[in-house]
């Protein structure tokens, strides 16, 4: 994958300890306004990026023999507390906090802690920051 290609270089030249997964995608509207796509659309960035970057790290580490430190998911407080119009939002959030601790628990490969910070509203920035 080019996610893989990308951390082997990044390797190779540089020392990295740990892996950010900052992404994220908000289309807030009321449940019954949205569409299954835009639904689908604002889980991927939290969900299936979340899962790839886990394949891709461990991928990397048994390739390279070189494990990461950590990997620290950008969460949400709407996975906890639910915000107006972001129930996708919110369900893509408490995905990554269960994941993380669910793969605490249970070992990884590759890397020795997963983190998933719960950030607040940032005001006059939001997810842009």
């Amino acid at each position: 994958s080019d996610l893989k290609s990308l951390l082997i270089k990044v390797v190779a030249s540089h020392h990295l300890e740990g892996i950010f997964h900052c992404a994220g995608t908000l289309n807030d509207s009321f449940l019954v306004n949205k569409t299954v796509e835009q639904f689908e659309n604002t889980l991927e960035a939290k969900v299936s990026g979340s899962i790839h970057l886990i394949q891709a790290a461990n991928d990397v580490s048994q390739q390279t023999e070189t494990g990461f430190d950590f990997i620290l998911f950008c969460s949400s407080c709407a996975g906890q507390l639910g915000f107006v119009g972001q129930i996708d939002y919110a369900a893509g959030n408490g995905f990554i906090d269960g994941f993380s601790d669910a793969r605490n628990k249970v070992g990884r490969n590759g890397f020795d802690r997963l983190l998933s910070v719960n950030w607040p509203l940032w005001e006059n920035a939001g997810m842009g920051v």
